[in-house]
């Protein structure tokens, strides 16, 4: 990571220091990934699905963070001043029910066996699977490390109000994070 990327630098809070120590000698895979999955019906802008992410990444400091430990008397939390998040898509409205229902199946587990970087941010997976013309599945995965179940509730009530207003083609203003 350069320096210029760069916002700030703090110790981690002893819950993260575990969560790190678990995180990095595998005491369970993928024990720390959080993921949540739901279904959007309707007209769904991806576009504005996958703006309204990257301004909540770009609102909170934790989105943007990373751990480092190798070398270091205690490890520390790095906050990089971008962070771009990417959201993954993949059709599958060729696919049978039956096929779709399986892929999803599958594609959740694996994710949440999958760890994090924690080197590299964002460390959040965004994936979208269309299913049919207006139906969609998203699934959302964060290492618990950056949040709690109180702060996703938080997220994901911003990102969908970011959604709203990205998607009407109005901006949002919203009181400082």
């Amino acid at each position: 990571m350069s320096r210029k990327n760069v916002e700030d630098i703090y110790p981690l809070s002893p819950m993260q220091e575990g969560m790190l120590f678990h995180t990095v000698y595998g005491e369970g895979e993928g024990v720390y990934v959080a993921q949540l999955d739901w279904s959007a019906r309707g007209q769904f802008d991806l576009g504005a699905f996958e703006r309204a992410f990257q301004r909540v990444v770009d609102r909170h400091a934790i989105l943007r963070s990373i751990f480092v430990w190798e070398g270091l008397e205690r490890p520390l939390q790095v906050v990089c001043k971008r962070a771009t998040i990417t959201v993954e898509r993949h059709d599958l409205r060729s696919s049978s029910r039956e096929a779709q229902a399986e892929r999803l199946r599958s594609f959740g587990l694996e994710d949440r066996k999958r760890d994090f970087d924690l080197a590299r941010a964002p460390l959040m997976r965004v994936t979208v699977f269309q299913l049919a013309d207006e139906l969609y599945r998203c699934f959302f995965s964060s290492h618990h490390i950056l949040l709690d179940g109180w702060s996703m509730s938080a997220l994901i009530r911003e990102l969908l109000a970011l959604y709203e207003a990205f998607a009407a083609g109005r901006e949002l203003a919203l009181p400082p994070s």
